[in-house]
């Protein structure tokens, strides 16, 4: 659906390509392009990337080595649109103000495409799309019920009548195994005078040559916002978001 006032602060896109296939010699390429399409304001750090599992004695299950990696972000002059380059991996980031899953899924697309005028293999290992929602409301009278469909599918009637700092953390399925992770976690912080709610949700699929993947963004996305609607009251659509458009 969509709302007068979305509480959606931030929605990103992440296309991890088959190892090897997206260089650190080729990620330099893409960004003239991205400058050149107006993501002018260009970051050069680095990222945090996970190898194979870490070899012992007695190897713990799970557990993984990490390495550093270069990562490049690509921002346009607002601040709005963000492009992060990393080996094997492209996120495009909406940030701020909501402009539409069409918009996201153009910006997307673009500078996907620039990826594969970098390379030469371009088959894809998976795809992610994350959202993070907040809002605030004043801390007189709160309870997390009035906000959070506590005893519906997703938050616990645990919940209900909560009118403390919590954190709810919610997962499905292992990637590598299961084909697809899904996770959602909501943290509500007590200020001086008002509760702050987050709920950052992560749909991940695999990909196979099978599936197109313009099909699994758009089955993500409505999974994201079924994910969403179960989650929230008719409070939170009506009087903060301001109801349906």
């Amino acid at each position: 659906m969509n709302y007068k006032k979305p509480i959606l602060t931030e929605i990103l896109i992440k296309l991890v390509f088959e190892k090897g296939s997206l260089r650190e010699s080729e990620i330099f390429d893409i960004v003239p392009k991205a400058k050149a399409s107006g993501l002018t304001l260009v970051e050069i750090g680095q990222g945090m990337e996970i190898g194979q599992p870490i070899k012992n004695d007695e190897p713990k299950e799970g557990l993984k080595e990490g390495f550093i990696v270069p990562k490049i972000r690509c921002w346009n002059p607002e601040k709005t649109l963000l492009l992060q380059l990393m080996p094997d991996t492209i996120i495009a980031n909406q940030v701020g103000e909501y402009l539409g899953w069409d918009e996201l899924k153009k910006f997307f697309h673009t500078n996907l495409d620039f990826a594969k005028d970098a390379i030469q293999n371009t088959n894809y290992k998976s795809v992610l799309l994350q959202t993070i929602d907040n809002f605030s409301v004043n801390r007189e009278g709160f309870s997390l019920g009035q906000y959070l469909n506590c005893g519906g599918n997703k938050v616990p009637a645990w919940y209900q009548n909560s009118n403390e700092s919590a954190d709810i953390t919610l997962g499905r399925g292992f990637l590598e195994e299961d084909m697809k992770n899904r996770q959602i976690r909501i943290g509500i912080r007590k200020q001086k005078e008002s509760f702050s709610v987050r709920i950052d949700s992560i749909f991940h699929n695999k990909l196979n040559t099978k599936r197109d993947l313009n099909e699994v963004l758009e089955e993500l996305h409505i999974e994201s916002n079924e994910s969403f609607e179960s989650v929230i009251t008719d409070k939170v659509r009506n009087e903060i978001m301001g109801g349906v458009i």
